[in-house]
């Protein structure tokens, strides 16, 4: 399901997915983006609505160049998400730091 894959993380899933419907307001044959961080609660997410029926989902991630190395990799399993998922995938990088100096702006 995600990068922390386990029986465990499955069987949240279904029991979740036995318990919890999409509301009605969040049809399923529209179009939807979605922010994906790579974290579980954005990858609980898309695995949900996946299985609950929704395709026609973009996905999307930008990487902010806060945590180097790490951040790319949540890049990349994003792109892999989505690629394995069969959904588009908007993916971009940002170095918000030095935009936020160039603006004279804050990080919060």
């Amino acid at each position: 399901m995600g990068k922390n894959d386990g029986p465990t993380s499955l069987a949240a899933l279904h029991d979740f997915q036995k318990t919890m419907k999409p509301p009605d307001w969040l049809d399923p044959e529209n179009d939807h983006l979605l922010g994906l961080s790579g974290g579980r609660d954005s990858v609980f997410l898309v695995h949900w609505l996946h299985q609950s029926g929704f395709r026609n989902i973009t996905l999307c991630h930008l990487n902010h160049q806060f945590r180097g190395d790490e951040a790319e990799r949540d890049a990349d399993f994003c792109k892999e998400l989505a690629q394995a998922l069969d959904l588009p995938f908007l993916g971009d990088s940002v170095d918000v730091t030095a935009l936020a100096k160039e603006q004279k702006l804050s990080l919060e």
